[in-house]
């Protein structure tokens, strides 16, 4: 299992490894670079092909890390959310630090995430 160890502006610990972009985690526990598996797209936005490779395995949550400060910058747009929730995954968009705990209390689900960490 993943383990989320601590976030602060421009970077994200996990499972002891520091990861200065934007990332995903995957259902099978992978870790990738938002931006090497979608180069182009921005960065506050999220988009339905990202969407769709985080919820290929069938998660039972998609976390939303939506940046370091007040309620965060990554906001997916209505469509997307719509799109998530139809797919009966639960949708939690969270502060990035307050995902750090989250993300960790979920043990018992199989959680996917992007995670913003900046803003």
């Amino acid at each position: 299992m993943v383990h989320l160890d601590s976030t602060r502006f421009g970077n994200i610990v996990i499972d002891g490894k520091k990861y200065r972009e934007d990332v995903f985690i995957l259902g099978n526990g992978t870790i990738r670079d938002r931006k090497g598996m979608f180069p182009g797209f921005g960065s506050h936005e999220v988009d339905q092909k990202e969407v769709d490779e985080l919820l290929k395995d069938n998660p039972d949550v998609l976390i939303i890390g939506k940046g370091q400060w007040g309620g965060g910058k990554l906001n997916p747009a209505d469509k997307i959310v719509s799109s998530v929730r139809e797919r009966g995954v639960e949708l939690i968009q969270l502060p990035t630090p307050r995902v750090i705990e989250k993300f960790n209390e979920l043990t018992d689900k199989k959680v996917v995430a992007l995670i913003h960490i900046t803003c």
